[in-house]
């Protein structure tokens, strides 16, 4: 007999599993990076000039933090050790850029996933 691998997906209740896969997923992941683009461009190049530009960009991390969850509930321990090291080095390789952008954050985002 050969032992099935459980993921942490396997153990979600069906009713909670996310049905967003593929190319929604990717479509989702889409949006959001252009709603942070909006987000930034407004914060950066028009100082937070247009609410709008602001009430979009808000929309980002909610979506960001769903596809990050899929791929977390997706993945097995190995996968999670190998997201979670890729998602450390991506802060520390984006911190210096953060902190010459914007100096009056202490860490950037990436940080709190």
């Amino acid at each position: 007999m050969t032992a099935v691998l459980q993921t942490p997906f396997d153990k979600v209740p069906a009713f909670f599993r996310p049905v967003v896969t593929g190319r929604g997923l990717d479509a989702l992941k889409l949006l959001a990076a252009g709603l942070m683009v909006v987000d930034h461009a407004n914060y950066i190049v028009f100082d937070s000039g247009y609410y709008w530009g602001y009430l979009l960009g808000r929309g980002a991390w909610p979506l960001f933090a769903f596809a990050a969850a899929v791929a977390l509930l997706r993945a097995d321990d190995a996968g999670l050790i190998k997201q979670a090291k890729l998602l450390f080095l991506c802060a520390l390789l984006s911190e210096p850029i953060s902190q010459i952008a914007r100096a009056d954050v202490p860490l950037n985002i990436l940080f709190t996933l």
